[in-house]
């Protein structure tokens, strides 16, 4: 199998060379319903939960506290997940690919030398960086994004807005 050097290159980037999110964190106490609100302000899917060590809540979670009967008012330490997997900046991006595939997660952290996080990476913000040399773009790259005419699974909806 002959692989791509463009795509090896980018399988080799260092996390700290591709745009990070920012770090959104909020404290063990926050209720669900302003986690959520922060999340929505913030663009994120992500936030730390500040403590030692700190932890990690995603939308995932608060809708699975939510599903299992949790008040919006419930604190988000109910549903953090307490030991989430953290990176160096230097961890290339197939690596971090890996790590998420293997532990069965979307998210993890990026910490500093002294082991204070400074930023989170999901799948999502790696997978384009991945593909980019194979030409698949958001946009839909080596086609365009299917519509329910073309896709039985989406008979009946209406076409998703183009992204920003």
């Amino acid at each position: 199998m002959t692989v791509d050097k463009d795509v090896l290159a980018q399988v080799r980037t260092p996390l700290e060379e591709v745009t990070m999110r920012a770090l959104v964190s909020v404290p063990p106490t926050c209720d669900l319903q302003e986690a959520a609100t922060r999340m929505r302000t913030a663009s994120t899917s992500t936030l730390v939960v500040e403590g030692t060590p700190p932890g990690l809540v995603t939308e995932r979670d608060l809708a699975h506290g939510l599903a299992e009967g949790l008040g919006p008012k419930a604190p988000v330490a109910a549903v953090t997940s307490p030991h989430p997997i953290w990176v160096t900046p230097t961890t290339t991006l197939g690596e971090a690919a890996g790590i998420m595939v293997r532990h069965g997660v979307r998210h993890i952290v990026v910490i500093n030398p002294l082991g204070e996080p400074i930023g989170v990476v999901s799948m999502r913000d790696i997978l384009p960086v991945l593909l980019r040399p194979l030409g698949v773009t958001a946009s839909g790259g080596l086609g365009s994004s299917p519509t329910p005419r073309d896709d039985p699974c989406l008979a009946g909806q209406a076409p998703l807005p183009e992204p920003d």
